[in-house]
């Protein structure tokens, strides 16, 4: 292993992450639209054991077979339509409405026996998780929180159309609004959760925002440095130093940092932030003379580290993955700009170290998300 590549292993470990990082996360129609798929399965299925109650029959196979190929072309098409959450999870979101659903029918349908009161029930039941799944499937689809009257509403709707059912003669069970309503909530809980794992926040946006200006600063200080010969200026990292305080500090008192996904974790941070900079600082300008070849390299660090942040507060901002290529085009200009700098200039320090800078930006930029709140899931 050569001295560069040690050098980044060792940073890695300091930051206690993987150089090699997650696989990419394909995925923002894409959460949106598999969330009214799974809406879709429960309305349709629902309405499967509504026709049967009416009927006083087993429910028709032929029926919920067709509302689960419906249901898989919706999801699979979804899919399509990057960026997604997660893959190959459509087994999990197809047993969590069957469970769902199994359980819904059995409490209110304990006998085969025929019963519009239960049929009425189920279609209540159906309405409110497919209208509630619509709430979150307009927040996930316009960036924002789920709107809580667009929740509450439900719940009202939900409310009235059991009550009217309980009414009539021919109910099979009763008392059990409450016990269906927790199911109903549970569920959507399971499918949002699973499906949109992360919520919109303005407050780790900006503090992500924060952590990227930062490191470009202190990377552009050195960068300075290396182009005349002198040791960098402390007075250059101690402004990035103050800025970053600030940024931070406002960040988190905007609003009382009500969406901020952690909180009081600046002193986490800010040094991982600095080990950063001072790795590439050692690795791309291990001699301390003058050099224009080391001072563009530290350059186009700083812009690829600021870029990739960027798109990840992009993505926080709307509450959805990042998108893969906003993350491709950052990563091109380390490998473009590396390239054309080592045919550029004759004297560099270093070369052919773009694909391991590229490693490290990576694992880099994705710690500092990781500390932020982002689930490493989501991180590539």
């Amino acid at each position: 292993m050569s001295h560069r590549a040690a050098a980044l292993a060792v940073a890695a470990l300091a930051l206690g992450i993987s150089v090699e990082g997650a696989a990419a996360v394909p995925g923002s129609q894409c959460p949106s639209k598999r969330i009214d798929a799974s809406a879709k399965l429960v309305a349709d299925s629902l309405e499967c054991h509504h026709k049967a109650a009416l009927a006083g029959t087993g429910v028709d196979p032929l029926c919920l077979g067709k509302a689960q190929t419906k249901f898989q072309e919706r999801f699979e098409r979804a899919g399509r339509r990057p960026p997604c959450f997660a893959t190959d999870d459509e087994a999990t979101i197809d047993s969590a409405v069957g469970a769902f659903v199994g359980g819904v029918v059995a409490s209110l349908r304990p006998s085969q026996t025929a019963s519009t009161c239960v049929a009425k029930k189920l279609d209540a039941s159906g309405k409110k998780a497919l209208k509630k799944l619509t709430c979150h499937e307009k927040a996930v689809r316009g960036g924002t929180r789920v709107d809580v009257e667009c929740l509450a509403r439900e719940d009202t709707r939900f409310l009235d159309g059991f009550g009217r059912a309980g009414q009539r003669p021919d109910c099979l069970t009763s008392g059990d609004a409450t016990d269906v309503e927790d199911a109903v909530d549970a569920f959507v809980g399971t499918i949002v959760t699973a499906l949109r794992p992360l919520t919109p926040s303005s407050c780790s946006r900006s503090k992500i925002l924060a952590a990227d200006a930062k490191g470009r600063g202190k990377l552009n200080c050195h960068a300075a440095a290396a182009s005349t010969g002198d040791p960098v200026d402390p007075g250059c990292l101690a402004a990035e130093d103050a800025d970053f305080a600030d940024a931070f500090a406002n960040a988190e008192a905007f609003g009382g940092g009500v969406d901020c996904y952690t909180t009081g974790d600046a002193a986490m941070v800010e040094p991982i932030i600095d080990v950063v900079v001072d790795y590439f600082a050692m690795v791309l300008r291990p001699d301390p003379a003058e050099n224009d070849c080391a001072s563009q390299k530290l350059e186009a660090t700083g812009r690829v580290y600021e870029r990739r942040l960027r798109c990840h507060a992009a993505a926080v901002k709307q509450g959805l993955p990042p998108d893969p290529a906003c993350l491709a085009g950052a990563d091109a200009t380390v490998t473009g700009l590396f390239a054309k700098v080592e045919a550029v200039q004759g004297a560099c320090l270093t070369t052919g170290d773009a694909a391991a800078t590229l490693s490290f930006l990576t694992a880099a930029t994705s710690g500092v998300c990781s500390l932020l709140g982002v689930p490493p899931a989501l991180l590539p």
